[in-house]
């Protein structure tokens, strides 16, 4: 197949992704739903937010905030389509934000595997090895050798949309197709 051809299929998919309410007979809806932070009586803070560790549904969520700190996680009840329901990752985003052992900083490895040994680094000194390492991996084995793959954090939604276009793709890296149902919900 050549690249023009294959362009423009890939063109044609996402046309009819885009379409694909009005194709099936569904039709589109649009929600004005603009919810606002507020504070009750006592103080109590509540922040509108969308989960965004490990999952791509962003289902709509509202923090209670005591004192500076959250202190729980509920759906949010006027949301169209959650319906003030939160999964269980919803429900215990409090406990992951304030974990004594959660990530803050570039951690570097400096004992053996599994030692649990690690030292803090700079964002500058963290960037600088992991480039070191890239560029050499790329000299000995070529681009192939790297595969973007990412599914934590923000379940690499901001990798799919940006980093392919650039980075893996501009390293010759190697990609994976994970589920060609995926890809058309970024292109709407």
């Amino acid at each position: 197949m050549q690249r023009r051809s294959f362009l423009k299929g890939a063109g044609a998919a996402l046309a009819a992704a885009g379409a694909s309410p009005s194709l099936f007979g569904m039709e589109q809806f649009e929600v004005d739903f603009k919810p606002k932070s507020y504070k009750n009586e006592q103080g109590v803070e509540y922040h509108y937010l969308t989960c965004p560790r490990n999952c791509r549904d962003a289902c709509s969520m509202i923090a209670e905030i005591k004192d500076g700190k959250m202190v729980s996680i509920k759906g949010d009840p006027k949301h169209p389509l959650t319906q003030g329901t939160v999964c269980v990752k919803g429900h215990t985003y409090a406990m992951h934000l304030y974990n004594a052992d959660r990530i803050m900083y570039p951690m570097k490895r400096v004992g053996k595997k599994c030692e649990g040994k690690w030292e803090r680094i700079s964002w500058d000194q963290a960037l600088k090895e992991i480039a070191a390492k890239l560029t050499e991996i790329k000299a000995k084995y070529g681009g192939e050798a790297l595969t973007e793959f990412v599914y934590s954090g923000n379940e690499g939604h901001i990798s799919k949309t940006i980093a392919p276009g650039n980075f893996f793709e501009k390293y010759g890296a190697t990609r994976l197709v994970r589920n060609p149902c995926d890809w058309p919900r970024y292109a709407g």
